[in-house]
């Protein structure tokens, strides 16, 4: 899918995808990493479908990799919330 897109839209360039839902779940973080295969640092939107304020219904989030300095503990992808 991606490869059709890259050809119909060559000037076009993905940067982020988005999940519906009030939170992250473990699915969106499985997706997230499948995305690090294609595009280099990509962003995580949420769209809230049922807002309970005022304003965009969006939350977006990066990841980092936090290397642990103790070689036997394995490093994590941390989520870091950001505003657009």
């Amino acid at each position: 899918m991606f490869s059709v897109f890259k050809r119909i839209n060559a000037k076009e360039q993905v940067v982020s995808w988005y999940s519906t839902g009030p939170k992250l779940r473990e699915n969106d973080l499985d997706i997230h990493r499948l995305f690090h295969n294609y595009v280099p640092n990509p962003v995580l939107v949420i769209i809230i479908v049922q807002p309970k304020e005022l304003g965009i219904p969006t939350k977006a989030y990066y990841d980092v990799e936090e290397v642990k300095e103790n070689a036997t503990q394995k490093s994590q992808k941390i989520f870091f919330s950001c505003s657009f």
